[in-house]
């Protein structure tokens, strides 16, 4: 009944490990469920023939993947074209990044988000909800934050912001309740996806230092000035580190997520933190010189091991972005490597684990080049292109050798909310190059094509 090995027959994203396809269909019966315990957490089988449908798993989160597939596979009449399926992911973490501080989505936009993403076997959110443009957790230690921090305070970077109805100008408070949160991490948990919240330490702080005026180096019209005239702004959004109240704010944070959130990982940012602040601060150079520290970059490697540790404490991880490798890498760090590929590369060859998302091949906030495409986009980012093609190409192993592949975790693509304020644009950019990105971190490398991927693109979405 059933064939050699095809490749890309059937409409499939992400594709399957193995796929054999028989003669004939099965109509509209119920799965019968079995376990194997000698497979996968998330690996399965599914055989579709004789009038059966059986999927086999170790976990319930394979049957879940099983039942994605199943979905693909049925057609418009109901019925499914006979098939054995073997299937597991090349990686463990296949992600998505929403950011939330500079444009603010609501729960039912994250839930529409979450069933898409499971759609495509993606298993982890990765939450921005921390930036200088808005604070959007509740904290209960410190309701300023989902009060003066939660609102965008001035109509900064005009040139790339928009309002839904065009204008711009001071937006918020909006942040999530703890409820909301809670109910949030249920559904997605349903849906067999992570979620993993980000709080930014110690750049992109603005919006902490506006709610606590003494956790910045530089005096205060200074600071005021910078923000007023969105000059500087990362210089600005520094925090001083300096300042023991700094680090037992962000410890009381941290309690407060870890009672919230139950993945294993915390994100706690590095990226793009200007040291310029610190250089002339008179408690940033007295935490240098009570540490042994040589220089800022190992001042804030400080700040990473500081907080590493705080979190290891209450059984967590930390993961940052690449820059937490200046100055030295806490033991058990992950890193996520965004300003190319090297970080990951440093990083697994550290014997550290990376998630590689460079941002020429995972940044979403890349317009696609498609003709059709009216999406804003940040200035910034305008004039480079990532097209679905090139979203396709990347390999999360490229450059790493063999003997460290085990360290990379995975990939991911990264929706930045400088310009998408609206759920069309959000859809538009995100869909279909996280598909793409799907496929990359879930069949790999070596058993894809992207004409075939192109392919069943183009059938999966006229089915649907």
């Amino acid at each position: 009944m059933f064939g050699s090995l095809l490749l890309a027959v059937l409409p499939l994203i992400p594709y399957p490990q193995s796929v054999i396809e028989g003669t004939g269909c099965v109509g509209d019966v119920a799965p019968v469920y079995e376990r194997d315990a000698s497979l996968g957490a998330e690996a399965y089988r599914l055989r579709v023939a004789d009038g059966r449908i059986v999927v086999t798993s170790a976990t319930e989160a394979g049957a879940f993947y099983a039942r994605q597939t199943l979905k693909q596979l049925r057609r418009k009449d109901g019925t499914y074209p006979s098939v054995e399926i073997a299937d597991a992911p090349a990686f463990s973490w296949r992600g998505v990044l929403l950011d939330e501080s500079r444009h603010f989505w609501g729960k039912e936009v994250v839930k529409r988000v979450l069933d898409r993403m499971a759609a495509f076997k993606l298993n982890v959110l990765h939450w921005h909800l921390t930036d200088s443009h808005g604070w959007r957790l509740q904290i209960d230690r410190y309701p300023e934050l989902t009060d003066r921090g939660a609102r965008r305070p001035i109509p900064d970077w005009d040139w790339n912001m928009r309002d839904a109805d065009g204008a711009v100008g001071e937006y918020g408070p909006y942040f999530y309740t703890k409820d909301e949160v809670r109910e949030i991490l249920a559904y997605a948990k349903a849906r067999h996806i992570r979620i993993i919240p980000e709080i930014e330490i110690p750049g992109h702080s603005r919006e902490v230092i506006l709610c606590h005026p003494s956790f910045t180096c530089l005096d205060w019209g200074t600071f005021v000035d910078m923000v007023r005239t969105c000059k500087q702004v990362d210089q600005a959004a520094a925090l001083c580190v300096g300042n023991d109240e700094v680090m037992t704010f962000f410890e009381h944070v941290f309690d407060e997520v870890c009672e919230l959130f139950p993945d294993e990982y915390v994100h706690i940012g590095g990226d793009e933190c200007p040291r310029g602040n610190w250089k002339t601060c008179p408690k940033c150079q007295k935490r240098m010189k009570d540490e042994g520290l040589k220089n800022e970059d190992e001042l804030q490697s400080w700040v990473t091991r500081r907080f590493s540790a705080y979190l290891a404490k209450k059984g967590r991880r930390i993961v940052g972005w690449d820059e937490i490798l200046s100055g030295g890498l806490p033991e058990g760090a992950t890193v996520m490597s965004w300003r190319g590929a090297e970080g990951g590369i440093a990083a697994a060859n550290q014997g550290h684990c990376a998630v590689v998302c460079p941002h020429r091949m995972c940044y979403l906030d890349y317009p696609t080049g498609e003709k059709d495409d009216t999406c804003p986009y940040p200035r910034f980012c305008a004039k480079t292109r990532l097209p679905l093609e090139k979203v396709y190409s990347f390999d999360p192993l490229a450059g790493i050798p063999e003997a460290q592949h085990k360290f990379v975790l995975g990939s991911q693509t990264l929706n930045w909310g400088e310009s998408t304020w609206t759920e069309r644009d959000l859809n538009y950019k995100m869909w279909p190059r996280t598909c793409a990105n799907a496929e990359v971190v879930w069949t790999g490398a070596k058993k894809r094509t992207y004409d075939d991927f192109r392919a069943r693109l183009d059938g999966l979405l006229k089915s649907e």
